[in-house]
């Protein structure tokens, strides 16, 4: 569970601004990926619900929407194939210590909070 409370503060290098936000472009032009804005106390916040944040933040980037209720499915928001087998990838990353996803995860485990407790237990 120690992997999945690191991960799940979303602070990987790079990605995160001092407030939690996403960085600014880079001088040389380059464009900083874009990471939704997280509450700058999450590592406040009990293992589940950092995890919550988290898993909500990656669905939010692949579906390219700004909020999401956790009980509707991801198919239900527009979700392609190919954007749920890219975050299935980016959660395989985020939280590297929980079992492999299969590709039809999105089915197993069609809202965030079901991709949320997956991950927990």
């Amino acid at each position: 569970a120690a992997g999945v409370a690191t991960a799940a503060a979303g602070a990987d290098a790079g990605e995160v601004g001092e407030e939690g936000g996403p960085r600014e472009a880079p001088a040389d032009g380059a464009a900083a990926p874009v990471v939704p804005k997280m509450p700058t106390d999450i590592m406040s916040l009990p293992l589940d619900e950092r995890v919550k944040a988290s898993v909500t933040a990656l669905v939010l980037e692949a579906i390219g929407r700004d909020d999401i209720e956790e009980d509707r499915t991801l198919m239900e928001t527009g979700m392609t194939s190919i954007a749920s087998i890219m975050l299935r990838d980016r959660i395989q990353n985020e939280f590297p210590d929980i079992e492999e996803m299969d590709l039809t995860f999105v089915f197993d485990y069609p809202t965030v909070r079901e991709i949320s407790e997956f991950i927990v237990d």
